[in-house]
């Protein structure tokens, strides 16, 4: 030890630089514990002494790392150290990484780490990930070298990546990293990372496991890349992020490429994506019909919440991809939308996509599109119930029905064929049964092979006459009704969807409407109790007695003293009436201008109840005007 001591004195306090060089040489040559910490000491002595044990430290060997780690509490000396571990390369780095779990020199050591070695100490880092001891400040150094521009720290991490676990510290390091960047420097980031097939999937899992954080980020891959392993791995990533990327990928369906995706990316998610789906498309049409979308499915609670309005272009998109659903919910709302919205390409996505869910449910509002004033939705609506399988059946059955068992229940008319032009290539003819009064088919009621003019006094018809202008109850999927035998009828040829769009619970607007417009509060007390449309119908009927559709005799029975003007009737009973009843009743119909009825009033039989006495004058009229009297 003396001779050591000597020579530390001789380095640090020499008279010449070659006696100071030449104790320096002798340490170097030792190469022992003491005589490195006694160069890495001098280090801080004076400028000679440094340069002179910088150089010796320089060329011994690695030994001499942990001593300069050491040193670098030393806030003399510590700069000088740190140039001299920059010669050791990896060594250092190895040393500077074990370093970094003590905490007297933890922050000097990443400092070094991250600006002297660089990219050169990102691999290692990466390595010492795992140990638990480290793992905090590992990561703040490769967080840094990161956001200095350092492509390498991405690389690694992807390369250490084995499994969910294993590689737990390097998959936060990941969302650590991306928590900070720029939405599209992560897009731009994970691109890369999912291009790793294997690599690629852990990563989209784990991050997809964080919940909504990345979901747009996913969604930019997914649009920015045509990559097989890239796309497999963000659609199983948004897959198991579930419903919460349902929204965004709505949103999204502005983009071409991203429409099949949705598709299938839907189809994982199940069913909830179809009340996300039916909310963008109807939400803004009417909310209330949104909500009663949602009631099919988990508790009835309205999941999206989509008061924002989306874009055209969505919608028409949400409209076409509804089509991969057949759901009768989703029938309801394709027809809703064709027949209300007000964007012609949004009506047009929603006829074409009833047309391929070959639903015969659509059929009665396809075909009432031919009505449409938008020539495009109207020759669309032709071209799809001539060329669709199941459309074609439809209306051929609907067309090779007797055409003289439909009528026309606010016409009180029959059907005949009717013929209209559209547009396609050339133009072309289309006939269609309608009825020949109105030429609607929306007031169609099938299988009435007779209708009755009933003469009958005894029925109170007081109250049966139309609200005012503007106060008729809107229908939905319908339009407007105008009084109560009307509302009966359309009871009667309604499905019950229809009806249970305008019921929620005890809150029944038809009750609400009878009440307000006819005052009528026991019917619309009955009404509230009503389970369904069958039931509504049958309290209707009892009320309303001057119409009557009785459909296992398929016969409409009409009181004249309700209309008292000719309508389309193939008997006439007078059940109740006087003389008086039955010469103005004649009158009227003689003066019909109607050319088809008088050509068949003669061939009309009359039946009529011995209890009204008529006298055999009339008897006499009603058999000039009639067919059978009896």
């Amino acid at each position: 030890m003396p001779e050591l001591a000597g020579l530390i004195k001789q380095l640090e306090d020499g008279q010449s630089p070659s006696k100071r060089s030449k104790a320096a040489r002798i340490l170097q040559r030792r190469a022992d514990p003491p005589s490195i910490h006694a160069l890495v000491a001098a280090i801080g002595h004076d400028g000679i002494a440094e340069c002179i044990a910088t150089n010796s430290l320089t060329h011994m060997g690695y030994q001499i790392v942990p001593e300069l780690v050491n040193n670098l509490q030393e806030s003399s000396t510590w700069v000088s150290s740190k140039e001299i571990l920059r010669h050791f390369g990896n060594k250092s780095v190895t040393a500077l990484i074990g370093a970094l779990g003590d905490s007297r020199f933890q922050d000097k050591a990443k400092g070094i780490l991250v600006f002297d070695f660089g990219a050169t100490a990102i691999p290692q880092l990466v390595g010492a990930l795992p140990q638990a001891s480290l793992q905090k400040h590992v990561s703040l150094a490769l967080f840094e070298l990161h956001f200095l521009g350092e492509p390498l720290v991405v690389q690694q991490l992807i390369r250490s990546i084995t499994g969910q676990e294993e590689s737990k510290n390097s998959l936060q390091l990941f969302d650590t990293i991306f928590e900070y960047e720029q939405s599209k420097t992560v897009s731009k980031t994970l691109l890369l990372v999912l291009s790793e097939k294997t690599v690629g999937d852990i990563v989209g899992r784990f991050l997809a496991g964080l919940g909504k954080k990345y979901i747009n980020n996913f969604i930019w891959v997914l649009s920015a890349s045509s990559n097989k392993v890239i796309c497999r791995n963000a659609l199983s990533a948004l897959e198991m992020i579930g419903e919460p990327a349902i929204l965004p990928l709505i949103n999204s369906l502005e983009l071409n490429q991203m429409y099949p995706y949705a598709i299938e990316i839907f189809s994982h998610i199940g069913e909830i994506a179809v009340v996300y789906l039916l909310d963008t498309l109807v939400g803004d049409l009417n909310a209330t019909y949104a909500d009663s979308t949602s009631v099919w499915i988990s508790h009835g609670r309205r999941k999206s919440g989509t008061q924002a309005r989306f874009s055209e272009v969505v919608r028409v998109r949400t409209a076409s991809l509804l089509r991969h659903y057949s759901r009768p919910v989703v029938v309801e709302a394709l027809i809703h939308t064709m027949q209300v919205d007000t964007n012609t390409d949004v009506k047009l996505a929603a006829l074409h996509s009833l047309g391929a869910l070959n639903d015969a449910r659509a059929f009665p509002p396809l075909l009432s599109m031919i009505e449409d004033d938008n020539e495009s939705v109207k020759s669309n609506a032709i071209k799809l119930v001539t060329t669709n399988r199941t459309m074609k059946n439809c209306f051929n059955s609907y067309n090779g029905r007797n055409k003289s068992a439909k009528i026309c229940y606010r016409c009180l008319a029959r059907f005949k064929d009717k013929r209209i032009t559209y547009a396609d290539i050339e133009p072309r003819v289309f006939d269609y049964p309608a009825c020949r009064i109105c030429g609607s088919i929306k007031h169609l009621l099938e299988n009435v092979d007779r209708v009755v003019a009933n003469l009958d006094h005894s029925i109170d018809h007081v109250g049966f006459q139309d609200a005012p202008q503007g106060k008729g109850f809107w229908l939905y999927q319908f339009g407007e009704i105008s009084n109560l035998v009307e509302m009966y009828m359309v009871f009667k040829s309604i499905p019950e969807s229809f009806y249970q769009y305008h019921v929620h619970g005890a809150n029944n607007e038809f009750a609400e409407w009878i009440e307000e417009i006819y005052s009528e509060k026991v019917l619309a007390d009955n009404l509230r109790q009503c389970r369904d449309i069958i039931q509504a119908a049958e309290v209707m009927e009892r009320h309303v007695k001057i119409i009557k559709y009785e459909p296992d005799q398929r016969t409409l029975d009409v009181n004249w003293f309700w209309k008292r003007q000719p309508f389309d009737f193939d008997q006439i009973w007078i059940t109740h009436a006087d003389d008086f009843d039955v010469e103005h009743f004649v009158v009227q119909i003689r003066n019909d201008p109607d050319e088809r009825r008088q050509k068949i009033y003669r061939s009309i039989p009359v039946f009529v109840n011995p209890e009204n006495h008529i006298s055999q004058s009339k008897l006499n009229l009603l058999q000039d005007t009639f067919g059978d009297v009896s």
